[in-house]
């Protein structure tokens, strides 16, 4: 599994800065909603670290289940099309 970590880490970067951007939210304010330091959210927005399973779940639960639905679908679809 440690092979998708890459494109996981590019796909859920592109999704917290959408999210912000779409809750109107500094990063300080994103950080919060992590529970993690806003240098550590800097890093997640900036590619330089990817998300831990704890972080995930926190943002997660900020989403509605059709979001975490539509998030899920997105992901697995763009792996499974891309190993055929």
């Amino acid at each position: 599994m440690r092979k998708y970590q890459p494109e996981l880490k590019t796909y859920l970067r592109g999704v917290l800065l959408t999210l912000r951007r779409r809750l109107n939210l500094t990063q300080e304010q994103m950080a919060a909603m992590l529970h993690i330091s806003p240098r550590s959210y800097s890093n997640l927005e900036r590619g330089k670290t990817g998300l831990s399973a704890v972080s995930l779940i926190f943002m997660l639960y900020g989403l509605s289940p059709d979001e975490t639905t539509q998030l899920i679908d997105t992901f697995v679809n763009s792996v499974l099309n891309n190993t055929k």
